[in-house]
């Protein structure tokens, strides 16, 4: 589901802020409106606590099997900003955003030292995990940039250079994994149009409750995970929703 931002002129849903006296009301109107319980959770997560928010959504408002999807590179590239949203956060997920920082850190490594041209990580996939070096070749933090109308964002890639490669990744731990590759494979992120969206906007953000990070960084994330190819996929989550409404 993506949500865009203060976006001038289409049909917008408003979110109230103040949490204390909204949770009756905001039940009733989920009840009466008749919005997702994953929608539902977005508006929460994502209104502001004292003051109200501006969002328009593409499930909420408009028909997405008509014509109305050739509007949408017209929406997404006069949003202020467009929020992916991947459904609510458990108690692995700020884990899993750190260690998927930590695969886009692997991909913008590449990128910058090892010659990587474009999302080509065929050359770079690793089978087998190295046995005598460290996946990261060298102790630095990394600085990569997302954009917005109000022009580049800096964003830190830590390298954690005190831990070793199994403290930052922590490959036997299944619960944590499990909720990584339930994120990157979110079926959301396989719709024909996600492209437009993602084109036309001046600035992407991907949240799954709280957690957050660039779509360029997600991105990278995602190739990162790619290019860990001696560590299996492991099979989603039944019980957790990874963004279906």
């Amino acid at each position: 589901m993506a949500i865009c931002t203060h976006h001038p002129t289409m049909k917008q849903s408003r979110t109230n802020g103040g949490r204390k006296k909204e949770d009756t009301r905001s039940n009733a109107i989920r009840q009466s409106s008749g919005i997702s319980n994953h929608l539902f959770e977005a508006l929460r997560a994502l209104r502001y606590p004292d003051r109200a928010r501006l969002l328009w959504v593409d499930r909420f408002c408009f028909n997405q099997d008509n014509t109305e999807i050739d509007l949408m590179f017209s929406i997404y590239s006069k949003a202020t900003s467009v929020i992916i949203w991947l459904g609510k956060e458990n108690p692995v997920t700020k884990t899993a955003f750190e260690v998927m920082d930590s695969l886009a850190y692997i991909i913008c490594r590449e990128r910058n030292g090892a010659g990587m041209k474009g999302d080509n990580i065929s050359p770079f996939a690793m089978k087998e995990r190295p046995s005598d070096c460290s996946l990261f070749l060298n102790g630095q933090d990394f600085f990569c940039f997302s954009f917005s109308r109000k022009g580049p964002k800096m964003y830190r890639l830590p390298r954690h250079g005190s831990l070793g490669d199994d403290a930052i990744f922590r490959f036997n731990d299944d619960r944590l994994w499990t909720e990584i590759d339930g994120i990157l494979s979110n079926s959301y992120l396989e719709r024909a149009w996600i492209v437009e969206e993602v084109a036309a906007a001046a600035e992407v953000n991907v949240f799954r409750g709280k957690s957050n990070m660039p779509w360029s960084v997600f991105w990278a994330a995602y190739l990162g995970r790619q290019i860990f190819a001696f560590k299996p996929h492991m099979a989603s989550d039944p019980d957790a929703s990874y963004g279906a409404i």
